[in-house]
């Protein structure tokens, strides 16, 4: 817990968990919404968001030169702004009787922002701690990612559930809107917080959380 104490490692691992939170449970509402009100089957489903999930493959190889040339902080933060305009256009499409070409753009927008976003994660995440701690920092934003997901799922399905349901296209749509917006506010938020991340005075060292003595790494 005492790696908690560097304000980059919390903000970091903060974010970690934000995007998964607003990404995934966005993501569990619209493969609902391709099914329930475009009649698609789970295939069908799978099938269409590929452009969202298939961008990754086309994005994550310029992580690299693009963390050289304009720093880590301003991918991440890049990332999030990418994966934010996707779902606020998704949510600005999204009806009833929404084509599934107008989809399409919000997908790969989200996309290309996932694939910028877990290379620069990963290095924040392990920069942020004492190399000693390297496993632990790495399990920890893991975790927390996964505890995002939960979380997304349940809030956001809440959301949807106070402001609709699966009665039908219209009250599906009336549900999934809100929920869809908070995922975009949330994740705008997060890629301003990335900027707040305070630069690493040295590898495997933080400026605020220098590195613990051997005594305490054998505890």
């Amino acid at each position: 817990m005492r790696l908690f104490r560097d304000r980059g490692f919390s903000t970091v691992n903060a974010i970690a968990l934000v995007m998964s939170f607003a990404v995934f449970g966005a993501v569990f509402l619209l493969i609902q919404f391709l099914q329930s009100t475009q009649h698609m089957s789970p295939l069908e489903a799978g099938v269409r968001t590929l452009p969202w999930t298939g961008m990754p493959l086309l994005v994550a190889p310029l992580t690299a030169p693009l963390m050289a040339r304009i720093g880590t902080r301003a991918v991440l933060a890049a990332a999030l702004a990418f994966q934010a305009a996707g779902l606020g256009w998704l949510a600005a499409v999204t009806g009833p009787a929404t084509t599934y070409g107008e989809f399409v753009p919000g997908f790969v927008l989200a996309g290309a922002g996932m694939g910028l976003f877990f290379p620069p994660l990963a290095r924040l995440v392990l920069d942020r701690a004492p190399v000693e701690y390297a496993g632990v920092a790495s399990g920890t934003s893991n975790a927390l990612r996964q505890l995002g997901t939960v979380l997304g799922i349940a809030v956001l399905g809440a959301v949807f559930a106070a402001n609709g349901d699966m009665s039908g296209p219209q009250a599906f749509t009336d549900g999934l809107l809100p929920a869809l917006w908070v995922g975009t506010a949330t994740l705008a938020a997060a890629a301003a917080a990335a900027f707040l991340i305070p630069p690493v005075s040295r590898a495997g060292t933080t400026a605020a959380a220098p590195a613990p003595e051997p005594a305490e790494v054998g505890a």
